[in-house]
This record gives structure tokens, sequence and C-alpha cells, in this order.
């Protein structure tokens, strides 16, 4: 009851966040938290996108389509505070992840076959390379979270936090490194270069985080 008395005051008062959908049109309390929140309205942005990703990548569009309206009406939608709402969303964006990913097929590198596809149709042009950079990335950015969320499981609270601090770590680290070259050049060859370098780091990482897990807890 607290968390829907302050969701009615803040809607007095505060300006929404951008969501997925349009907050000036927003009715449920749910979707009025969504707007209210910076964090909630940014994972529905992260969810719409992984969800029309899937439906480009799944054969049975209509089960999924089926199996999300399923997740608003008796998982989302019945949050009661943020907690929630951030718990359901993230399970729902790993499950999308999982649907897409567990079988595409990976080099010797770990880079995906899809990937090497679409290097392969570039024909040298920037903005095609970053496109097929994102997407690896977003494969590369699952492997990663997957094999995270996986070594957390093994691990004490103290190792869990280290853990954590390292990840955030290399996450600026990555970020800083690879946005650097944006600082100086904001041509096409450096914005490829800036994609490219996101994704290599990523797949570096998620190689690492799937080794501890191999080496230390035969997982």
């Amino acid at each position: 009851m607290q968390w829907i008395v302050g969701i009615l005051l803040l809607g007095c008062c505060s300006t929404p966040f951008a969501a997925s959908f349009d907050c000036g049109k927003a009715q449920t309390l749910v979707e009025k938290a969504i707007c209210q929140n910076p964090s909630l309205s940014a994972l529905d942005v992260e969810l719409a996108a992984v969800y029309q990703a899937a439906l480009q990548s799944i054969p049975d569009k209509s089960a999924l389509r089926e199996q999300q309206r399923q997740w608003l009406l008796s998982t989302r939608n019945p949050c009661q505070n943020e907690t929630c709402l951030e718990r359901a969303y993230q399970q729902r964006i790993d499950t999308l992840r999982t649907l897409m990913y567990p079988h595409l097929e990976r080099n010797k590198e770990s880079l995906s076959l899809r990937y090497e596809r679409c290097m392969q149709q570039t024909e040298g042009v920037d903005h095609v390379m970053r496109a097929c950079d994102y997407e690896e990335t977003d494969f590369q950015e699952w492997r990663m979270q997957r094999a995270y969320q996986q070594l957390r499981k093994h691990l004490d609270q103290a190792q869990t936090a280290s853990l954590q601090e390292v990840q955030e770590l290399w996450q600026r680290y990555r970020d800083t490194h690879c946005y650097f070259l944006l600082e100086i050049d904001h041509g096409t060859l450096a914005q490829a270069m800036t994609s490219n370098c996101v994704m290599n780091l990523t797949k570096e990482r998620a190689a690492k985080l799937e080794y501890y897990l191999e080496f230390y807890f035969n997982d």
C-alpha cells in the first residue's frame, strides 16, 4: 500500500522517464511506476528491444507473443513494489536472450557464425559493420551475463561482493577504453572501431568468466 500511495503522489508532480510505451497514456499503477522510475524505464526499453529481436529469431512467433502476454498478466502486473518489477524484468530479459542464443553456432574464437556471415556481406561499409558488431555484442553480453550469474551462485557473500566490484571496474574500463576514440574523432571509421572494440572486449570477458566456472566449479 505504501508503494501505491507513493506512485499516486509522484504522478502529480514528477516528469515521466522514457519507456517503451507512451507514458502520457499510462493507466495502471505498474505502468505509472515504470514511467516514474529511470531504472525501470530503462529495463522496459531494453525488454522491448530484446523482445523484438527474439521475434525476428524464433520461428514460432505466435507462441512467443502469447508467452509475453502471459508474462505481463501473471508476472509483471501483479508486482507491488519496484524490487518485484526489477526482478521480473531482468528474469524476462534473460529468458528471451536464452531463447535466442542457446544453440547459436560459434567458431573457435567464440564469435558466432552469424557474425561471420554478417561481416562477409558488409563490403567494407562502416555503418553495416557496426550493425554486425552491435548484434554480436548482444550475444556476447548474454554469454557474459549468464556466466556472471552462474558464478555468483557458487560464491559466498564476500566473494560475490568482490566479483561485483571487479565486474563494475571491468565495465568502466571497457567503456572508457573503447569510447576514447570518439572523443578525438567522430568519423565513421572511429565509430566502427569503437563498436568492434566493445564487442571484442565483451567476448573476452565472457570467455574469462566461463573459464572460471569450468576450472573452479566444473560448471
